[in-house]
């Protein structure tokens, strides 16, 4: 994931979506998201797709 903000990519694991029937993005897809780092580098979590 990309943010509109300057910084690194981030990775999304589907399990960070928090949506019920949602669990894979589409490109250029707005979200709400917390950074983190994870064990492959930076990383989004507790996703909210707008």
């Amino acid at each position: 994931m990309e943010p509109d903000e300057d910084g690194p990519d981030l990775f999304v694991f589907h399990k960070a979506i928090q949506h019920h029937h949602i669990r894979s993005l589409t490109e250029g897809q707005k979200v709400e998201y917390t950074a983190g780092h994870g064990p492959k580098g930076p990383e989004a979590e507790e996703v909210i797709p707008m």
